[in-house]
Formats: structure tokens, sequence, C-alpha cells
């Protein structure tokens, strides 16, 4: 068994101005869409959903790891918004090499909304941006063992913005889906920890050398709470 990952959480994303082909026309339509809630004061509460057994994945050169467990918080001061700020934690992973531990150090995911682009149901994009305070970033420690005591690298995400890759869809009984799918480009540098490894718990690329090929794929559903912690209304709306 491995020991549960820390606090893990890696990239809800983006995906920019695909645009609905009309049936028609066949030319490209979007609309800009906001987060709409029936309170002043909104606490998003999001869970993953697994897809064929499994849960949200995140690849990097040290490998995949998925995790059984994943959950998002956030809030919002207005019943009408253009993104929202979401925290992850993720629990219960098991990477394909060794043993992990992941810190997030204060950073959260910024959900910008971007467009309507049709659909049946409609699906909407969002622009997500990994937001750290000053001098933190995400940090992916994988070690060989599961006492953690011989680390093989670690991995340093730092903010930045993830492109696209997320579409969301209103379930119609007042929730959020996130469908996610960020596509080898998030960016991230890899350290040496003392040793590389071998076969399966191998890191490679060690150094300060920037590398874009990060990627991150899962399914949630988001929920909103009032201030008594009862359930809310949420959806996303072009008006």
């Amino acid at each position: 068994m491995i020991r549960n990952l820390k606090t893990y959480g890696l990239v809800l994303v983006a995906v920019g101005a695909i645009g609905a082909v009309t049936a028609s026309a066949a030319s490209a339509v979007v609309t800009p869409f906001w987060f709409k809630s029936d309170g002043d004061w909104t606490k998003y509460v999001g869970a993953q959903v697994k897809i064929g057994g499994v849960g949200d994945q995140f690849t990097t050169d040290a490998g995949a790891i998925s995790c059984e467990t994943t959950t998002y918080a956030g809030s919002s001061s207005a019943t009408t918004v253009s993104s929202i700020e979401l925290t992850p934690t993720y629990s219960d992973c098991t990477p394909v090499i060794g043993f992990s531990t992941v810190t997030t150090n204060g950073c959260s995911y910024l959900l910008k909304a971007d467009n309507d682009t049709g659909g049946d149901p409609v699906k909407y994009d969002v622009e997500t941006e990994i937001k750290c305070p000053p001098g933190k970033d995400i940090t992916v420690d994988v070690y060989t063992n599961s006492s953690e005591t011989t680390r093989i690298c670690t991995i340093h995400i730092p903010p930045q913005n993830t492109g696209t890759g997320t579409t969301l869809t209103n379930t119609g009984t007042g929730t959020i889906t996130a469908d996610i799918g960020i596509p080898s480009v998030i960016t991230y540098t890899q350290t040496s920890g003392g040793s590389e490894g071998t076969g399966l718990t191998k890191c490679t690329n060690f150094g300060s050398t920037v590398t874009s090929n990060g990627s991150y794929k899962g399914h949630a559903i988001i929920e909103g709470k009032n201030t008594s912690n009862a359930e809310t209304n949420i959806e996303l709306s072009t008006s």
C-alpha cells in the first residue's frame, strides 16, 4: 500500500474557443457565459466521479498518478461571477512509479468563463490558471519506498495558465459537471532526490530545464452550498 497523496491538485483547465457548428451554416458560434447561484454567498463543493473505474490522473516524465478520491472547495460572494477559484485535495493516490506525496503550498485553481460552445446539453469552455502565493509552487515528491526515506525526484509545478481542455455542463438539477482534459501543456521542472531509481521507479530530465508536457484528465460534479451549508442551485448561463 502506498501512502496517500497529500493535498494534491493539478489543474482543472480550459478549452478556448472551439465553437459550435450550426447545422445550416456550418459556422462557429461562441457566446460568453457566467457562473450563477441563488445566493449572494455560495460555497462551491466538488467531488470526483470515476470514468471506467479510473480516477483523476496527472502525468509527467515521472509517470502517471491516479487518485481514488478528489475534492474541490471554493466560494463566491456574488450571484453572478465570471470566474470561480477552487482548491483541490487528492487522497488514496497511486503513482505508476514508487510512492508519492504532493503539497499544494497554498496554490489553487482559477476557472475563468470562456465561451458557450453549444451542443445538447450545452457545453461551456473554461480557462484555468494555477495560482500560488509568492515564491510557492505545487510540489510532488516521488520515493522508492512507502516509508519515504529514499526520494527519487521532486516535481515543481509553478503558477501558470494551463490553456484549454476542460468543459463544464449544467446537470439540470442545480449542479455542474466538469470534464477535465489537459493535453500535455502543463509546465514543470524536475530535480533529483539523490537516486534516479531503476525501471518503473525512475525519474528523468533532472535539472532546471523547464518541461511542458504535463497532462491532466478527470471528471467531477460541483454543487453549491449557502451560508447555512444547505444546498443552493448553481448554473452556467449566457444571460
